[in-house]
């Protein structure tokens, strides 16, 4: 599992304005890389802290010394307007998207009025995500996910006010149900940051496992991602894993490994590349340049079982297959994203050694029993006929079904894929 800390500070001049953080002059790339590794952190997205003027820089350096481990989300000047540079600003090495707070004057009122609605267009054309505290704003908030549903929204430290209250336990919480309202626009999520430092208790800070059940529940493992703020944390980034990894029963499994650290490269567009398949996906990017890594979407083998694997890898290899039908009750129940246009997979054996990369072309769901002759010859299976098609992945989705109980119908909604190889050993 990779786990990739949503939200750290880097600095190295000047006591923190922030009281909550450690009152040090310097947390440097190299402190946060051993504190990493000895934690078990793969990777970190840095804020540049506001008490350092050079922090940008050094943060721009950490991901030019690390660029596996670090990544940015960093603020531009808000006044006067500057939609130009927005739309350069991830062109930047290692720059994610845009990150404000937005608790205090003038920013609140800019915020809840019309004085950033170029930044909300900018940012969205440009496909720019932008991270924000906004705890007595959150309505707004959602106002603005709704005129910009391509716009990607993250409230920060699980809505709250993070380091800049004393408040603790519920006392801390109070927001929750304005932050839970936001789960319907789904360009919304939540950083789970800086859980610990909201509660009075020790570890495993059981005062904060309700919130986050319940941010959970609400936004589901795409839109909640795990981090620290560890400077600021009562406790070792050890342990800040542990209380998400061992303390939460209901987080396992695939959810689990969601919140750790694959939703948020997701939802940022960074890198996720399992480093078990990074010389793969390195030998693809000397062999073919344009492929983008932020797009990476999974690793997989092709059918349920080994035989299958063996069956269907050779069409896709050889060109014979260029699609694929998933179960959409599937991606529901386990919470796995979808495919979408541009999405990279890695295509893997059985005993998971990669073999092709391949990009998603086309997406659509239909019920089963409006799949068409020409969907099912594209999948290259069998006869390549519509009707072996039905009869194979019946039996199929029968097994899918039995596995996530639910029941097969002529109606089950199917996740119509078209994909293309785009890169190939030896080819």
């Amino acid at each position: 599992m990779r786990t990739v800390d949503a939200q750290i500070h880097l600095w190295g001049s000047g006591l923190p304005s922030n009281l909550a953080h450690r009152q040090v002059t310097a947390f440097t790339t190299a402190e946060a890389v051993s504190m990493m590794n000895e934690a078990g952190v793969d990777a970190a997205v840095i804020h540049p802290p506001p008490w350092d003027p050079g922090a940008t820089q050094m943060a721009l350096a950490a991901v030019r010394d690390h660029p596996r481990r670090f990544a940015i989300l960093d603020h531009l000047a808000l006044d006067p307007p500057d939609p130009a540079r927005v739309a350069r600003w991830r062109s930047q090495p290692g720059m994610l998207g845009l990150r404000y707070l937005f608790l205090k004057e003038p920013m609140r009122s800019w915020l809840e009025g019309d004085a950033l609605d170029w930044l909300w267009a900018a940012a969205e054309k440009a496909g720019v995500p932008i991270a924000m505290m906004a705890t007595h704003s959150l309505p707004h908030v959602g106002r603005i996910a709704a005129r910009h549903p391509g716009l990607r929204l993250t409230i920060d430290h699980l809505g709250g006010l993070g380091g800049n209250t004393t408040l603790k336990d519920d006392a801390a919480m109070t927001h929750i149900p304005e932050l839970l309202a936001l789960a319907r626009h789904p360009n919304v999520a939540v950083k789970a940051t800086g859980a610990p430092g909201y509660s009075s208790g020790p570890y495993p800070f059981r005062s904060m496992h309700t919130y986050l059940r319940q941010i959970f529940d609400a936004f589901g493992p795409e839109r909640m991602f795990w981090g620290t703020d560890i400077t600021k944390m009562p406790c070792s980034w050890r342990q800040c894993i542990t209380t998400f990894t061992e303390e939460l029963p209901w987080l396992r499994g695939p959810d689990l490994e969601q919140v750790m650290g694959r939703a948020v490269c997701r939802w940022w567009g960074w890198n996720s590349v399992p480093p078990e398949f990074e010389d793969f996906w390195a030998a693809s990017e000397r062999a073919r340049s344009g492929l983008d890594r932020s797009r990476f979407l999974e690793a997989f083998a092709f059918g349920d079982n080994e035989y299958l694997a063996g069956l269907l890898t050779p069409l896709v290899l050889s060109g014979a297959k260029r699609a694929t039908a998933s179960l959409v009750w599937t991606y529901e129940v386990t919470g796995k994203p979808k495919p979408k246009p541009g999405d990279l997979s890695i295509v893997t054996s059985w005993a998971k050694e990669p073999l092709c990369i391949i990009q998603t072309t086309e997406v659509a769901v239909v019920p089963f029993e409006e799949v068409s002759e020409d969907f099912a010859r594209a999948e290259g299976e069998d006869d390549g006929t519509l009707a072996s098609w039905r009869k194979n992945h019946m039996e199929f989705y029968g097994r899918e079904c039995a596995r996530i109980g639910r029941t097969p119908s002529p109606r089950m909604p199917v996740l119509c894929e078209h994909f293309r190889v785009v890169f190939q050993p030896g080819r």
